[in-house]
């Protein structure tokens, strides 16, 4: 499910924070700034990776089995549960008024990333810069391609979204494709739940490495004090596939869902209040 492309041969083998300690590795912050530029993001988004060996095939042949609709259900209900989980998240950035926060993953043997930052607009004009194609792919600067493909429903669609390669082509570019679904809840909440699937006109190809989206999403609510202004969630947990060193790849996670959060911010900004 991941093949080795020619970009990979330097590759080695091989809704608060409350912060506790979770036993899981730190994630390394001495790696120089640079290093954290655009490599993980593509989630949904997109967003970011663990550098571990992975099993991606014998996870998407299960995907494969289950219909779609079942797959937006049970991913939406875990990005509910994120949401709601306050205990063991650990503290990592805080940048241009955007925290990031970690733990260890249940999903697989890496860690899930928490991302928060105001947004100055209502959850349903934030959201469709999030994911439609005709907003995504003109702000977020982590990809090189972002596309949707198929639609299985008014709220769930199939995108296709490629990385751009990373440090003068040592690490290629990644693809993911992706279940896309929009959930709505009680009191002005709009969210996209995401996760990485098999879809028959995205087969995998030795052009690019293929990444595995676990459950990630955007939770976006209405700011208690102004209504007006949005708190923005994200959740990320990816698997880029491959083999990559760890420590490099811990160490970019943060810096991404600052960058995602903050490009998302200024776009929406420039874009819709002039």
């Amino acid at each position: 499910m991941a093949p080795t492309v020619p970009g990979d041969i330097e590759e080695e083998e091989g809704l608060v924070s409350i912060p506790s300690d979770s036993g899981s590795e730190e994630p390394d912050q001495s790696a120089e700034e640079e290093e954290k530029g655009s490599l993980c993001r593509c989630f949904s988004s997109s967003f970011l990776t663990l550098g571990i060996r992975s099993n991606l095939q014998s996870r998407d042949l299960l995907y494969l089995r289950m219909d779609y609709k079942k797959i937006a259900d049970d991913v939406s209900q875990k990005i509910l549960s994120y949401s709601q989980d306050t205990s063991g998240w650990k503290v990592v950035k805080s940048s241009k008024n955007i925290t990031v926060s970690w733990k260890p993953s249940k999903e697989y043997s890496g860690n899930i990333y928490r991302g928060e930052g105001i947004i100055e607009e209502i959850p349903e004009k934030v959201i469709p810069f999030m994911y439609l194609e005709k907003y995504r792919a003109k702000w977020d600067s982590a990809l090189k391609s972002y596309s949707i493909v198929g639609e299985i429903d008014e709220n769930t669609v199939i995108c296709h979204c490629i990385t751009h390669s990373y440090g003068m082509g040592i690490i290629s570019s990644r693809e993911f494709v992706d279940l896309i679904h929009i959930r709505r809840y009680d009191g002005g909440v709009v969210t996209t739940n995401t996760v990485s699937v098999e879809y028959d006109k995205c087969p995998v190809t030795s052009s690019h490495v293929r990444g595995f989206n676990n459950p990630c999403g955007y939770v976006c609510s209405p700011l208690p004090e102004n209504p007006a202004h949005s708190r923005l969630v994200v959740f990320i947990q990816p698997d880029l596939g491959g083999l990559l060193p760890r420590a490099v790849v811990e160490s970019a996670l943060p810096n991404n869902v600052v960058n995602l959060i903050s490009e998302a911010r200024e776009t929406i900004k420039k874009l819709l209040q002039g």
